[in-house]
């Protein structure tokens, strides 16, 4: 199984889909900090098209409510406190993203003040619209954002999580990727994370004829969720055979996109403190699908095949090679149950990984043993990845062994004895059961009048299918 892809050009306007289409925001986050007693400071980040329609709003109207009866408790004007450009080449390198991708974040920053409540509370924000283009949900540019967290009872010492990156609002079309929603809690409690519906709120299509882009007053939740487009839904966001899915341990989004454009994706980062849940954030991104320039690393064509038919005992070593032909550097790693691990057995195989520029090889050597023979084939997984621009592409290979137990050949089949003269006979056999790299020789035995069998020969090609024994004596009078 391998994933590789075919790059022909590289521009994010693609059949006229652009961040720069529609309204502006592709996303953003809240997050909160307990500064002391029941104060708290509220944080909520926007991520917004640096060329859509609307710029940041000067001031923006956050409303807190009650989790079990969602009544307002309390709403704050928060003032923009700061914007910057958000950097987007990957960490550790100096690519530059796509030409049409350029991400404003908005700081709103306000202190609020909560009482005790065993209930919680949820802190909102809506606002439309969405950029224009999206591919997975219906009907994008008139289509609201709702923002969205959790607190605990103050009561409850708490302050959030906070994600340790920005987001990486582009990945290369055809190609796997991963992307970190990895946090770091200040209370060291337990994170989960999990996919999420994106939320559409109360202020765009199809919950209002006439999408508002401020909100004139506080709604509270629960908020409603995107109209996904014919073929999405949380389970499958960006219509791909590779599934999306998020480690629920460390934030990592495994994915691959194959058809350019925005996709609208969420993941849910929630906290537990001994074994309870007590609070949750939520991040919400446009991802854009953009045409890469860059040649992922090949498997070299002369590896074939990519499947190997073994019988236990044989051995198996090959050295494989993949190439760049962008000369970019390319680091190797290696997995699979060939080397050991659950559902093995040893003696197991050894393989060498490599970092080099354009070319990196494998030294691969298994020697089987008896026993090792099984229904279920052994995988040797390689995972090549280069450090191309705009993102580093991945080809993962996928090598099938299967090892077969040792053949067992049955007797020969005789098809008949002649009697060439009293003291010699003949023996013709057939047999299409030898496999010629397991075969060590025919056996010959004798027995003469019902007595023991005594071997008077050994065949070693295996080839032969006659034998004549020249001391039959008495061919008339024994058996």
């Amino acid at each position: 199984m391998k994933f590789r892809v075919q790059i022909i050009t590289f521009f994010l306007v693609m059949a006229g889909t652009s961040f720069s289409e529609g309204s502006h925001i592709i996303g953003g986050d809240l997050t909160y900090k307990r500064l002391s007693g029941n104060e708290f400071e509220i944080t909520l980040k926007i991520y917004r098209d640096w060329l859509g329609l609307a710029p940041l709003d000067p001031n923006i109207t956050l409303g807190i409510f009650e989790q079990n009866s969602h009544q307002l408790v309390d709403s704050t004007l928060t003032p923009l406190d700061s914007s910057y450009l958000v950097p987007l080449s990957m960490p550790g390198t100096t690519c530059a993203p796509p030409p049409n991708v350029i991400v404003e974040a908005g700081i709103y920053v306000d202190t609020i003040s909560l009482a005790n409540n065993p209930s919680g509370y949820y802190v909102s924000w809506q606002r439309c619209c969405r950029n224009g283009g999206i591919v997975n949900i219906n009907n994008g540019t008139d289509t609201g954002i709702a923002f969205y967290m959790e607190i605990p009872d103050p009561v409850i010492v708490n302050s959030s999580p906070e994600f340790d990156f920005e987001p990486l609002p582009y990945v290369c079309e055809e190609q796997p990727f991963v992307l970190d929603y990895s946090a770091t809690d200040p209370d060291g409690d337990v994170l989960v994370y999990s996919l999420a519906e994106p939320l559409a709120g109360t202020l765009g299509w199809p919950f209002t004829s006439n999408p508002s882009p401020v909100m004139t007053s506080q709604v509270p939740g629960p908020y409603p969720q995107v109209d996904w487009n014919p073929g999405y839904s949380l389970s499958n966001m960006f219509g791909s055979p590779i599934p999306v899915t998020v480690d629920s341990n460390t934030g990592l989004m495994s994915a691959r996109i194959d058809l350019s454009g925005l996709y609208a994706v969420s993941v849910e980062v929630r906290e537990y403190r001994n074994g309870a849940e007590i609070g949750m954030i939520r991040r919400e991104i446009e991802i854009a699908s953009v045409i890469c320039l860059n040649n992922a690393p090949e498997l070299s064509p002369s590896v074939t095949p990519v499947t190997y038919n073994l019988y236990e005992t044989d051995t198996l070593c090959k050295t494989f090679t993949w190439i760049d032909l962008d000369s970019d550097s390319i680091h190797l790693s290696v997995s699979g149950n060939v080397l050991g691990g659950a559902g093995s057995q040893p003696p197991y195989a050894s393989a060498t990984v490599d970092s080099s520029d354009a070319m990196v090889s494998s030294d691969f050597c298994w020697i089987t043993e008896c026993g090792q023979g099984r229904v279920d084939p052994y995988y040797l997984v390689y995972t090549a990845v280069d450090n191309g621009c705009p993102l580093p592409f991945t080809t993962i290979d996928s090598i099938r062994i299967n090892v077969l137990p040792m053949p067992v050949f049955g007797p020969a089949n005789i098809l008949c004895a002649n009697l060439i003269s009293d003291d010699v006979l003949k023996l013709v056999w057939v047999d299409s059961t030898i496999v010629q790299e397991y075969f060590e020789r025919y056996e010959v035995f004798r027995s003469t009048n019902g007595g023991g069998y005594t071997k008077i020969a050994d065949i070693t090609s295996d080839t032969a299918r006659s034998y004549t024994d020249l001391n039959a004596f008495d061919n008339a009078v024994n058996d």
